[in-house]
């Protein structure tokens, strides 16, 4: 086996845990929107976690149902 095979191998067997996820459906508001329901945090109380406004929130929420949104953006609403 060469290097480019053991390291995709290893690779797969990282990911084989996940694999689960694929027949996960995203929630029609998007994760942070759901999340952040789940948690009963208003945009506002969100916004003020991730230093942007409420309405910020809405747009970065608009995104993610979108697809559009960055991953940073998501890292960061992760964070909060």
């Amino acid at each position: 086996m060469n290097a480019k095979n053991l390291e995709l191998n290893a690779l797969s067997q990282k990911v084989a845990p996940y694999e689960a996820l694929r027949s996960s459906r995203l929630p029609p508001s998007g994760w942070v929107a759901a999340i952040r329901s789940a948690l009963n945090m208003t945009m506002a109380q969100l916004g003020r976690k991730m230093g942007i406004s409420r309405q910020a929130v809405s747009q970065l929420e608009a995104r993610e149902t979108a697809g559009s949104i960055s991953l940073q953006n998501l890292r960061e609403a992760a964070e909060a």
